[in-house]
């Protein structure tokens, strides 16, 4: 019988809780407070305006472009709602967004790992929990320290950063969000004004050994915030902006 290559404990830490069989690091687990290996909680994320962990909720708000620290979790640097109308800091260490467009500042619902919103569609709601998703609804930004991953798991290598991006499927209305993946405050990757629900982009951003800090951010598309629909009624700029970030995580060698 052949064994599959995460069949192996490769490296076990009792101190941290770790034991680490040679998978990929999930950055989605992280956001609900794991380690990356399936220890974090769903549906819960971490508030983009105090840096916590917590419940879900979806309001709109508003906030202003400050970066946050995130001391809960040291796989995760800090995270913002980018508003591009000053210099958006996206870590610790000041990495600037040079190309961060101007966005209305709002947001509707937290950083978010598996969140269980109502689904009609229960067959839907199934294939939604198979996998693992974060929903990094405009307007918000994540950075993520590589060097604390590298000092728990040492003599590894991180090769790239992988996943799958698209417009949730529940999302109500026509969406228009852009995409940004950078390192070290380099631009390494873009989508613009993303319309289309549920069609898949393949990402892989590869990663050297002295990056430090791969930060993820969803903007509003340049749209009004005050947009009207045929019937009357006013909707938001991120309305229906629901960037999801499936099975995202760290290669490791």
């Amino acid at each position: 019988m052949r064994l599959g290559e995460n069949q192996f404990v490769r490296r076990l830490d009792s101190s941290r809780k770790l034991i680490w069989r040679g998978e990929p690091l999930n950055l989605a687990d992280v956001i609900g407070g794991g380690d990356g290996f399936e220890t974090g909680r769903t549906n819960c994320g971490i508030d983009p305006t105090t840096g916590m962990l917590t419940e879900i909720r979806t309001v709109d708000r508003y906030a202003d472009n400050e970066y946050v620290p995130v001391h809960h979790n040291p796989l995760v640097d800090g995270v913002f709602v980018p508003d591009g109308k000053t210099p958006q800091i996206i870590s610790s260490q000041g990495h600037r967004f040079e190309a961060c467009p101007e966005t209305q500042g709002n947001y509707y619902t937290e950083i978010a790992y598996r969140p269980q919103f109502m689904v009609s569609n229960p067959q839907l709601a199934v294939s939604l929990s198979r996998e693992s998703s974060m929903l990094l609804h405009a307007n918000l930004g994540i950075t993520f320290d590589l060097d604390a991953v590298r000092s728990r798991l040492p003599n590894i290598n991180i090769t790239a950063f992988k996943a799958e991006l698209d417009i949730s499927a529940l999302a109500p209305r026509t969406p228009n969000a852009d995409v940004w993946i950078l390192v070290d405050g380099k631009l390494q990757y873009s989508r613009r004004n993303i319309m289309d629900i549920g069609k898949r982009d393949t990402i892989c951003v590869v990663l050297q050994p002295e990056d430090r800090f791969l930060t993820l951010v969803a903007t509003d598309g340049g749209d009004s915030d005050n947009r009207l629909y045929e019937d009357g009624s006013r909707w938001k700029s991120i309305d229906s902006d629901w960037c999801v970030f499936w099975n995202p995580v760290l290669v490791l060698e």
